[in-house]
């Protein structure tokens, strides 16, 4: 990926850094809130948003893939439901 478009897509993500993290928050809580609707248990739930430096590493050492944008990377947001077994 050519490095004006990579650095312009870490710029986005930084300014949209803030916007990640609600939905990451959001994405948790209704988890939670649908498992205790339904009566289950999880043994812990686990949310992140990729950090700045996992990003950069994606996006210029990726070379399968083109991204031209925020919404082509997949991952930004990563949400883990542990269960019981």
């Amino acid at each position: 990926m050519d490095q004006d478009k990579a650095d312009s897509l870490l710029r986005d993500f930084q300014s949209q850094s803030n916007l990640y993290t609600r939905f990451a928050e959001s994405l948790k809580h209704d988890v939670l809130r649908l498992l205790e609707q339904n009566h289950l248990t999880a043994s812990g739930i686990d949310c992140r948003v990729k950090t700045n430096h996992g990003l950069e590493r994606k996006i210029r050492h990726k070379t399968d893939k083109t991204y031209t944008a925020l919404r082509d990377i997949t991952d930004i947001v990563g949400l883990r439901i542990v269960t019981y077994y």
